[in-house]
């Protein structure tokens, strides 16, 4: 299945149709991409997004990000930022 690529302005519309009281933003998903919460692909001066990764994201933000020891206690991960 071929991946669907949609720049910021193209995800947040698809988003604020499948759900129209969604808290997204542009801005909110451009933050995801910059910090590299979801992968993006640059085109020119776009950022293209895969619609299924963001709705994955959206559906489980945590569940890749952080980590249970065996203690019971979680461990988080910091992005590093350049």
């Amino acid at each position: 299945m071929l991946p669907r690529m949609r720049t910021i302005a193209e995800a947040y519309k698809y988003l604020k149709k499948s759900d129209p009281d969604t808290a997204m933003n542009p801005h909110a998903i451009r933050r995801l991409i910059l910090t590299n919460t979801i992968p993006s692909v640059k085109s020119g001066n776009k950022y293209l997004i895969n619609l299924d990764t963001l709705e994955e994201y959206l559906n489980s933000p945590f569940a890749d990000r952080n980590e249970t020891l065996k203690n019971g206690k979680r461990v988080y991960r910091i992005d590093e930022r350049a």
